[in-house]
């Protein structure tokens, strides 16, 4: 299921408000966000 932005901000609020743990780990969410940095990076360069 494709959520975006919203999607994962509106999940991830809704297990805080339910003490739920959310889908994603926080670790993968980190590798997630360095590998976006990369390729903004190497687009930004070229």
């Amino acid at each position: 299921e494709q959520r975006g932005f919203v999607g994962c901000a509106r999940h991830y609020i809704e297990c805080v408000q339910n003490q739920t743990v959310p889908q994603t780990a926080g670790e993968q969410a980190v590798l997630a966000q360095r590998i976006v940095d990369k390729i903004w990076r190497d687009a930004m360069s070229e």
